[in-house]
């Protein structure tokens, strides 16, 4: 996980200022969705001076609302199960739709969204339990001693997905900005500094991406890393070795069934449903384009250089730009 040095922090200020929140622990689910717990996230700013609150837990940063202030502590009595299969990625690089792809392969049926999602580590509260094995564990957690480590000692079946860093910086700007509870209005010319220096909720993504490439690299026997455009370019092939790596046995016509029941349209579409009921709809939608490639749209060929000069300071040896 990416952890900030404590000159990194702003000096500290209730987010009631931002959100308009009273000063105890309170659900604002009308106004902004989910509940936010004390002590309140610490405010950050962007490159133009736009405010960014981001919950911080022993120097490491995560999203500002639903994130528990004892998720460290509460990670220590996580009993993780022979047959967990993991999930893993930095926000904004495909998680839950490759998480429906997995659930559809195992259940060979769509989840119930309400009922039946997929397990987020990082919201945990001790519930994973009441689960039926084998349970789909999803997180944007970075590796650290922090991410349960039964989960290495048990060699659960881990996939670890990773997206082109630029567009993962286009659709998180276009999601924090549309997300109630950050309450940001900057430009994406003041977001793109704080992607790069990895000051975000879940920290620098290029060290989010070093870390777990790294663990995939050294653990190839029970972990995969794949990429979103992957699954753009080839999603039959993709899912085939998603089903051989989780050890499932389907034919062409099972795999081909799959992608095209997850395919981005028809994943949109069901999000799109769900949120017309959804208590946080405000929170914005899991699907946006879809697409590869949009980064273009946005980045400046200074911002390209920019980019470019910091994955390759990190990422070199782990995944070509």
């Amino acid at each position: 996980m990416d952890k900030t040095s404590d000159k990194n922090l702003e000096k500290p200020v209730d987010v009631k200022d931002a959100i308009g929140c009273n000063n105890t622990d309170v659900d604002i689910t009308e106004r902004v969705g989910p509940t936010i717990y004390k002590p309140y996230p610490k405010i950050f700013k962007d490159a133009e001076g736009n405010t960014l609150p981001i919950r911080v837990i022993d120097g490491y940063m995560y999203a500002p609302t639903w994130i528990r202030p004892t998720l460290h502590e509460d990670l220590k009595q996580f009993q993780t199960r022979p047959d967990d299969i993991w999930l893993i990625s930095y926000p904004r690089s495909g998680n839950h739709w490759v998480t429906n792809i997995c659930w559809l392969l195992l259940h060979e049926r769509m989840s119930d969204k309400f009922e039946e999602e997929p397990y987020m580590i990082d919201g945990h509260n001790l519930t994973a339990e009441k689960l039926p094995s084998p349970r789909i564990m999803r997180s944007h957690m970075h590796y650290s001693d922090h991410f349960p480590q039964d989960v290495f000692r048990q060699k659960n079946k881990v996939i670890y997905l990773y997206r082109d860093g630029r567009d993962v910086a286009v659709s998180l700007y276009k999601h924090i900005t549309q997300v109630a509870s950050y309450q940001y209005s900057g430009t994406w010319n003041g977001f793109l500094p704080n992607f790069l220096d990895g000051i975000l909720p879940y920290g620098s993504w290029f060290k989010h991406v070093d870390g777990w490439m790294k663990k995939c690299r050294v653990n190839s026997e029970f972990m995969l890393a794949i990429s979103y455009e992957d699954f753009k370019k080839d999603p039959v092939g993709t899912i085939a070795r998603i089903s051989s790596f989780l050890e499932l046995q389907k034919t062409e016509a099972e795999i081909r069934e799959v992608a095209e029941k997850t395919s981005f349209k028809c994943m949109k579409k069901r999000d799109e449903f769900y949120q017309q009921f959804a208590k946080d709809q405000v929170e914005g939608t899991m699907y946006r384009l879809g697409i590869t490639g949009d980064w273009a749209s946005m980045f400046t060929s200074e911002q390209c250089e920019r980019f470019n000069h910091k994955h390759q300071e990190i990422l070199s040896d782990a995944i070509p730009l």
